[in-house]
């Protein structure tokens, strides 16, 4: 570490003397082949003695029941010089908290703070908690406090093989191929349609984890895939459910000497707790039901849960379409609720709904909103949420109003007219719609779809087409145009043939959407030319219309001139928009 007097020394410690003696010793090293060398000591004055604080708390142990002044602690300073402010931390403070800060007078030595024991509602055994004192200039000091639960800690575990456990279809095994298993057996089956359940019986109330071991011949290697598990109370209510790989070998955590994954954190109340597992979707595949592990882990966590009046109302139900019920397991305190609408589109709720002191429930009222797109019924989810609950939800059904329409015409339909091309319909255009569509190779000529007795309204138009060859020798420009019944061309567009349609699909067929127009007068057309490429094909299949919406309205600019001089002036010439 450093050199003096040409000699290499190390540090052994530093510290503070007082009475004018040091010593220091030196025993025997443990190896008995090797030397334990005794040569030079070195020491050096470094500096005044740093004055201690030192930590001494009464009780080696409290119960976290006992409240504010669980026990006292006693924090001594090295000298007696003025008043000191000292400086007190807890560190875990879910478990004992102590004050912020204790003051020594001038001329004491010592000061006596009181420690606070924090009563969780976790079952978590004995904690040690370290308080510590420090000050500027001093060194700090600690001492520690165990603070022990007054929570039943309950861990139960029922093998396969125990008072509890019941099976159909599964087959016993404890031969050496298992020994790996909770207890070395296990019951398993192979694909099968059977189930398993594991019934734990005289249970306080409260939150209880759920895991289960699993351990089967070849390392899990053929277990199934999706061992469904589920959790119920004694009255059948499903508290939980969950898929499990069980071709993995369980790994969250280890107890007993076997390892386990955790299925769920439930509440139970009633006494009772029951598992469930049913086979495995994979015929070739083994479902093992072997050991599960319970253990309570706190108080029961408060739930809320909503509960809507109407399955369904419709989107013109107005601010007060129907109503909902918030309610708590508990009833002590005023509780906020906020309340929220995964869709405000089709319904609304208010911010936040107050159940109030020795009351479970609050009543709130849900708004439809009445939009213009015919989109069909909409499921809205409304949740319930506040700070230390569980939260809750309920599915409400919005129904349209506007009349929706789709309509398809396909190019061997009455409405369907061409010139130019060619019907096809064996096996090569085997995946067009209606399993026919016409095509042209090269050409000039065209095709129409004609769409008669509509509403006035918004309309989305698609496309789909399907040729031989999977398309690939589609043309890459193909002309549509949307019109309406007076010959007006709403929209166009060009598509490429040669892909596939994937916009959306719709009756077992994919579509690409050509354009969205507003129809007035009962009439619009489709229309297709003929692609650019001489040796490529412009397909025509079928036409389909969705009616959207009410009408969007449109704005119109017609000025009166062609041209002005820019000399005119301030009124060159005259606009009209409609």
């Amino acid at each position: 570490e450093f050199t003096y007097g040409g000699y290499s020394w190390d540090t052994l410690g530093t510290v503070n003397i007082t009475g004018g003696s040091l010593i220091v010793t030196l025993g025997a090293g443990t190896n008995s082949s090797k030397y334990t060398v005794a040569d030079a000591i070195r020491i050096e004055k470094t500096g005044s003695i740093t004055p201690t604080l030192t930590v001494s708390i009464n009780d080696a142990s409290v119960s976290e029941a006992a409240g504010a002044a669980a026990t006292t602690a006693t924090v001594t300073r090295t000298d007696t010089s003025g008043d000191l402010t000292v400086t007190l931390t807890s560190d875990d403070v879910s478990e004992a908290t102590v004050p912020a800060t204790v003051t020594r007078r001038d001329g004491a030595s010592s000061a006596t703070f009181d420690i606070a024991a924090v009563d969780d509602s976790d079952a978590d055994g004995t904690q040690t908690v370290t308080v510590s004192a420090a000050a500027t200039g001093y060194i700090a000091g600690s001492d520690a406090l165990e603070v022990t639960d007054d929570e039943a800690s309950l861990v139960a575990i029922l093998d396969d093989g125990d008072a509890g456990f019941t099976q159909t279809g599964f087959t016993a095994q404890s031969n050496s191929q298992v020994a790996a298993a909770y207890d070395a057996d296990n019951h398993n089956m192979q694909g099968g349609t059977g189930s398993a359940s594991w019934t734990f019986t005289g249970l306080a109330d409260g939150e209880y984890q759920v895991a289960a071991t699993w351990a089967h011949k070849y390392n899990n290697k053929y277990n199934t895939l999706d061992a469904p598990f589920g959790i119920e109370n004694g009255s059948g209510t499903v508290l939980a459910s969950t898929t499990v790989n069980q071709s993995n070998t369980p790994s969250e955590f280890t107890y007993g000497g076997y390892s386990w994954d955790t299925l769920g954190t439930v509440n139970v109340t009633g006494g009772s707790l029951i598992v469930t597992l049913g086979a495995g979707t994979h015929s070739s595949k083994y479902t093992v039901a072997d050991a599960i592990r319970i253990e309570k882990t706190g108080s029961i966590t408060p739930t809320l849960t909503v509960s809507i009046n109407d399955a369904s109302v419709s989107e013109a139900a107005g601010a007060a379409a129907t109503t909902a019920t918030v309610t708590r397991t508990d009833t002590s305190g005023d509780l906020a609720v906020t309340l929220t609408s995964d869709d405000v589109s089709e319904a609304t709720v208010p911010a936040t709904v107050t159940i109030l002191d020795g009351a479970s429930s609050a009543t709130f009222a849900i708004a439809a909103v009445d939009d213009s797109a015919a989109d069909g019924t909409q499921t809205v989810t409304v949740s319930a949420a506040a700070t230390g609950y569980i939260a809750g939800s309920d599915a409400l059904e919005v129904t349209d109003d506007e009349a929706s329409l789709v309509a398809i015409l396909d190019d061997g339909d009455a409405g369907f007219t061409q010139t130019g091309f060619t019907a096809q319909s064996n096996s090569l255009v085997a995946a067009a719609y209606g399993a026919d569509n016409h095509n042209m190779q090269g050409g000039t000529g065209s095709a129409s779809w004609t769409f008669t007795g509509l509403a006035d309204g918004e309309y989305q138009v698609a496309a789909t087409w399907a040729h031989k060859y999977n398309n690939k020798y589609n043309t890459l420009d193909a002309p549509f145009g949307i019109e309406n019944g007076s010959g007006t061309v709403l929209a166009s567009t060009t598509v490429n043939q040669s892909n596939t349609p994937s916009e959306f699909t719709y009756g077992g067929y994919s579509w690409d959407t050509l354009g969205t127009v507003n129809v007035t007068g009962g009439s619009l057309i489709v229309t297709l030319g003929a692609g650019t490429h001489s040796s490529k094909y412009t397909v025509a299949d079928a036409i389909r219309i969705e009616k959207t919406g009410s009408i969007t309205p449109t704005l119109t600019v017609s000025i009166n001139d062609a041209s002005v001089s820019e000399a005119a002036g301030a009124a060159a010439t005259t606009a009209t928009v409609t």
